[in-house]
């Protein structure tokens, strides 16, 4: 019962692609910032036939990241079968279109519904924008925003996903953010959000908590800002890309600013050309739509902060004191949670499967007085974000805010 929309929430709409040019589109969900769920945008993809049994045949020896960590496909596979882990390991790779150049062949990556991606003009220096996404039941992304200020299309392509989002200014209960996004606490198991805050989610917020039930063919369309978590109910593959339109151009700009935090919010480039990334934009903007920089945006703001396109003069400052949770959890030797074994039971010896099962016959647990799914990845979650706020900052450059949600803890680089 828990996977259908509460009584009172909002059910995301469903809308066939072919009815929508891009023009409806940008009207109807993309200037508002309107989630939608679009259905037969993937019927012609060969991505569709992404299966298990296609994807070990095809590339079963080749490695693909799980989290920042290289891993045989088919080793990946074997660990499904086995793990009771709580969140199971996900394989979330931004590089699959360089492991398996097949693959990338296979899907439209410029689906007009969405009109142009902007973002594209930056070439091969655009930051992280794409992945290729395969979890078992009980993986998926705890809650997060999409990073940069981009909005995101992502396409089920096998196996069914419960997806919650809320708007920008309202994130869900049980999870805490700074003001400017750079650290966000929330539990560490999205099961184990489910299972306590789900209800309290539902009653509190209304209309303003969106819910979808997604299957293989469907793409879910996230908005610039939209706080969401994603709870795999079977096996999945899927694919997710980031996008800048022209309604989020603007925002996308202002975000980059380097005297704004770039050293800190912008993600998915190396650090030293974080700062960079503004006036790199703005160039693209000015060569392929000048038009977004003309209407009435003060002159001031299309100016490169540092003058003449130079980066800030301290692009990653060690004495900043924001600090993201991927680097308070990975910084080396120093960090206050260590990672788990892969054996799959909490320290309060029940397995982390369990809770799934209880979830789904809406029960709650607790082990040895903590609730389920606070496992020997951390902590409970209320003890987690005290003790990681204060470690050191030394984020794995190479991360991204797509694979901080989708896998935080476990390893390091």
């Amino acid at each position: 019962a828990w996977l259908r929309p509460g009584a009172g929430t909002t059910e995301i709409e469903r809308v066939d692609a072919a009815s929508l040019s891009p023009e409806d589109f940008a009207a109807r969900y993309d200037r508002p910032g309107k989630p939608v769920v679009l259905t037969g945008l993937t019927d012609s993809w060969g991505a569709r036939g992404w299966d298990r049994a296609s994807l070990l045949a095809r590339f079963g020896d080749r490695h693909f990241l799980v989290g920042e960590m290289p891993m045989r496909l088919r080793d990946f596979f074997a660990y499904c079968d086995a793990a009771c882990d709580d969140p199971p390991l996900y394989l979330f790779d931004k590089r699959f279109a360089h492991t398996a150049p097949e693959l990338a062949r296979e899907y439209d990556p410029s689906p007009a519904v969405f009109g142009r991606d902007l973002f594209a003009a930056l070439g091969d220096r655009r930051p992280a924008w794409r992945w290729l996404i395969v979890g078992a039941a009980r993986s998926g992304s705890t809650w997060h925003v999409d990073p940069n200020r981009t909005s995101a299309w992502n396409a089920c392509l096998r196996g069914s996903k419960k997806w919650l989002l809320t708007p920008p200014d309202r994130p869900p209960p049980g999870v805490d953010a700074s003001e400017d996004g750079a650290d966000v606490r929330a539990p560490v198991s999205i099961v184990e959000w489910m299972a306590h805050f789900l209800a309290p989610a539902r009653r509190e917020m209304g209309p303003a908590l969106h819910e979808a039930l997604v299957g293989a063919g469907d793409v879910v369309f996230v908005p610039r800002g939209w706080w969401h978590t994603v709870l795999n109910l079977e096996e999945s593959v899927a694919l997710t890309q980031n996008f800048v339109s022209e309604a989020n151009a603007r925002e996308v700009l202002d975000y980059v600013r380097p005297d704004r935090g770039a050293d800190v919010l912008v993600s998915g480039v190396p650090a030293a050309e974080r700062g960079l990334l503004h006036e790199r934009f703005l160039s693209a903007l000015r060569r392929v739509a000048p038009e977004v920089l003309d209407d009435d945006v003060p002159a001031a703001q299309h100016q490169s902060p540092s003058g003449a396109g130079a980066p800030d003069a301290n692009p990653a400052n060690p004495a900043c004191g924001r600090r993201s949770l991927w680097a308070a959890i990975t910084a080396p030797r120093s960090a206050t949670v260590e990672p788990h074994p892969l054996g799959g039971r909490d320290d309060g010896g029940a397995c982390s499967r369990c809770t799934h099962d209880a979830l789904s016959r809406g029960e709650g647990m607790e082990i040895g007085g903590r609730s389920a799914g606070s496992t020997a990845y951390g902590m409970a979650s209320s003890e987690l974000g005290v003790k990681l706020k204060s470690s050191p900052r030394d984020a794995i450059e190479a991360a991204d805010e797509k694979q901080q949600a989708a896998f935080a803890f476990g390893f390091t680089a």
